[in-house]
C-alpha cells in the first residue's frame, strides 16, 4: 500500500506540497509612506551636508595654494640671502688667500 494519500478522499484544504509562490498585498500601511518620507529627507540631508564640507574643502584647498605660494617666495628670498653671503664669503677668502 502507498503512502500518498488517495485524491479521492474528499480533502478540501489547501495544497500544501504547491509552492505557494509570491503574495503581494495592496494595501500600503502608513509606516511604510514615514519610512519612506524619512529616507528621503535623510538623503537629502546628507547631500546638502556633503555640498557643505565640499564647499569647505575647497576653501581650505584656495588657502593652502596661497600658503604654498607664500612659502615658495620666502624660501626664494632666503635662498637668495643665504647665495650672496656664500658670495662675500667667497669673496672675502679668495683676497685673503691672495694676500
Amino acid at each position: 500500500m502507498s503512502d500518498i494519500p488517495n485524491q479521492s478522499s474528499g480533502y478540501s484544504g489547501p495544497d500544501r506540497r504547491a509552492s505557494p509562490g509570491w503574495h503581494v498585498d495592496k494595501n500600503i500601511s502608513i509606516t511604510h509612506i514615514l519610512t519612506t518620507f524619512a529616507m528621503i529627507v535623510s538623503g537629502l540631508w546628507f547631500m546638502a551636508d556633503q555640498d557643505k564640507r565640499i564647499a569647505a574643502n575647497e576653501k581650505d584647498i584656495q588657502h593652502n595654494a596661497q600658503s604654498i605660494v607664500k612659502q615658495d617666495d620666502r624660501i626664494t628670498r632666503e635662498l637668495g640671502s643665504i647665495n650672496r653671503k656664500l658670495d662675500k664669503m667667497t669673496d672675502l677668502l679668495i683676497e685673503q688667500s691672495k694676500q
